[in-house]
C-alpha cells in the first residue's frame, strides 16, 4: 500500500506573526525540516505540509487524489522528535488494526502525537472550503472508535504551542548533543551559548569555548581548539588547528593554522598548515599556503597567497573593477609592505619586495622591490596661509 505523510503547519508564532510556528528552528532546523527527515528515513516521500489555508485547494486537492488508495501519517509540525522507529512500527500496528485509524499515544500521560489512517477516511474529515486550522486533535476526536500505539520513545511528545515552548525544545536538544560530544571525548569546558549542528563531526580531544556555534556538516579534527565566540559553518577544520572569535563559512583550515580574532573567512577559502590570519582580517574565494601570515587589517579576496608570504596591515586585494572579479597571486617568500594595494589581475613573483604604501598595477618580478608610490613633498606655512581648519579665524 501506498504511504504518505500530512504535517499541519497553520499555527502561527504569535498572532501577530505571518510565519509558521513549525518554522521555529531547533539546533539550526525548522521543526519540520527535523520531522520531515525523520518520515522520509521511512521510506514517504510524498509529504504534504499544510501551512496556510489557501492551500487548501489545487494543490491539496492534488495530493489526495495521487494518494486517494493510501494510508497517510499525520502529525503536527510542532512535534519535531518522533522517531522513525515510531513512525514505521505504528504503521505496522496500524495495518494489523485492519487499517482503522491508529493514534500513536505515551506510556506515561494521556497524550498522542500522531496518526495513522487511510487517505478515505481522512478526506472524510477534511473539508477544501473550511477556514479553521486543521488540527490532529479535531481529527481524532472526530472518530468514535481509535486504536492505539504506544510508543516507547518520550521524545515522540515533546511539542511546542508557542515560541516560548519552542526555546524549551531548543534547549532540551542543544544539550542532548552537547553531552553526546562529551561523551565522545570532546571537551566542552563551558556550555554557555555553545549549540552545535547534529550533522556535525568533532574528533576526540578537540576543546569547545563558550559562545561557539557549529553549523551544518562541518568536521573537527583532534586537539583543535575552537572559541570562545566563534561560528563555524560546514568547514573542515585540521588537527591542532586555533580558532579564536572568527566567522569560517564553506572553508578549510588545515592541521595548526591559526585564526582570530575577529576574522571572517567567506566560502571556499584554504587555510594552509601552520597559515597565520588573525585581528580583523577578512578572506574570500582564497588559498592561502602553507606558512603564510595576514596578521591584521587585511582584506585577500580572489587569490592566491603562496608560502612564507608575509602580508602587513592593512593590505587590500583589488579585485572588483566594478563590472568583473580578477585574481591576484602573491608567490612564495614574498613581503607586502603596510597599507599596500594590489590591483588584479596582478602577480607577485618569488620573493619580491612590496614597499609600504605601493598601489600594485603591475606584475612585480621575482626577488624585485617594487615601490609604487609618488616622492613626499612638503610645502612648509601651508596650513598658515589657507588655514583649513574650523578653529582657524
Amino acid at each position: 500500500m501506498e504511504k504518505c505523510a500530512l504535517i499541519l503547519c497553520e499555527k502561527k508564532m504569535s498572532e501577530k506573526s505571518r510565519k509558521s510556528l513549525a518554522d521555529a528552528e531547533i539546533v539550526f532546523r525548522p521543526m519540520k525540516e527535523i520531522l520531515q527527515e525523520s518520515v522520509e528515513k521511512c521510506g514517504i516521500e510524498d509529504i504534504f505540509f499544510l501551512c496556510e489555508k489557501e492551500e487548501r485547494t489545487e494543490n491539496f486537492r492534488n495530493f489526495f487524489e495521487r494518494n486517494k488508495d493510501g494510508d497517510i501519517f499525520v502529525c503536527e509540525g510542532t512535534n519535531p522528535f518522533i522517531s522513525p522507529d515510531t513512525i514505521t512500527k505504528s504503521y505496522e500496528e496500524f495495518v494489523k488494526n485492519g487499517r482503522k485509524i491508529t493514534a500513536v499515544v505515551s506510556r506515561f500521560c494521556d497524550s498522542f502525537a500522531a496518526v495513522w489512517m487511510s487517505l478515505a477516511d481522512l478526506k472524510k474529515y477534511c473539508s477544501f472550503t473550511q477556514r479553521e486550522e486543521i488540527l490532529l486533535s479535531d481529527i481524532v476526536s472526530s472518530f468514535d472508535e481509535i486504536a492505539e500505539f504506544t510508543s516507547v520513545h518520550d521524545d515522540d511528545f515533546l511539542f511546542a504551542k508557542n515560541l516560548s515552548d519552542a526555546l524549551k525544545l531548543n534547549e532540551y536538544k542543544r544539550k542532548k548533543i552537547l553531552e553526546k560530544f562529551m561523551l565522545s571525548g570532546v571537551q566542552i569546558l563551558c556550555a554557555d551559548g555553545v549549540i552545535i549542528s547534529e550533522e556535525a563531526e568533532i574528533e576526540a580531544d578537540a576543546v569547545i569555548l563558550k559562545g561557539t556555534q557549529i553549523k551544518g556538516k562541518t568536521k573537527i579534527s583532534a586537539d583543535a581548539v575552537i572559541g570562545p565566540d566563534t561560528i563555524l559553518e560546514d568547514c573542515n577544520v585540521g588537527e591542532k588547528v586555533k580558532i579564536k572569535a572568527s566567522h569560517c563559512y564553506s572553508s578549510e583550515i588545515k592541521k595548526g593554522a591559526e585564526i582570530g580574532p575577529f576574522v571572517r573567512i567567506r566560502p571556499h577559502c584554504t587555510v594552509g598548515e601552520n597559515a597565520r590570519v588573525g585581528n580583523f582580517v577578512e578572506l574570500k574565494n582564497a588559498d592561502i599556503a602553507e606558512g603564510a601570515k595576514i596578521s591584521h587589517l587585511s582584506y585577500v579576496g580572489d587569490s592566491f597567497v603562496g608560502k612564507e608570504v608575509n602580508i602587513g596591515c592593512g593590505c587590500a586585494t583589488v579585485n572588483f573593477d566594478g563590472r568583473n572579479k580578477h585574481r591576484t597571486v602573491i608567490s612564495d617568500g614574498a613581503f607586502i609592505g603596510c597599507g599596500v594595494n594590489l590591483v588584479a589581475p596582478v602577480t607577485v613573483g618569488k620573493d619580491a619586495f612590496v614597499a609600504a604604501g605601493s598601489t600594485v598595477t603591475e606584475d612585480v618580478p621575482e626577488n624585485a622591490l617594487s615601490i609604487a608610490r609618488t616622492r613626499q613633498v612638503n610645502k612648509t606655512g601651508w596650513v598658515l596661509k589657507t588655514k583649513p581648519y574650523k578653529r582657524m579665524k
